[in-house]
């Protein structure tokens, strides 16, 4: 994967998981403890498929790219499937 493919990917899945727990602390704000549970329990796979389906693979072959809080994480994956 070229460089600057993978320089858009990580940023896009960064800022849309951003935004999404951005939503996440305002619906457990707002709302009831049941409407949080039910919110948090839709976007937290969705979350989680963003980064090992989409964000992972570019940072598989630019572990440089890796924001701060997914590098342990990604350097896993890199030792787990010798990357």
């Amino acid at each position: 994967m070229q460089r600057h493919i993978a320089e858009a990917i990580v940023a896009a899945g960064a800022e849309w998981t951003r935004q999404m727990s951005l939503s996440l602390i305002a619906v457990q704000a707002k709302g009831t403890p049941q409407e949080f549970e039910t919110y948090r329990e839709a976007v937290a796979p969705i979350i989680a498929d963003l980064f090992h389906r989409v964000m992972l693979p570019a940072l598989m072959v630019h572990p440089d790219l890796s924001p701060p809080t997914l590098r342990e994480l990604v350097e896993w994956h890199r030792a787990r499937d010798g990357g």
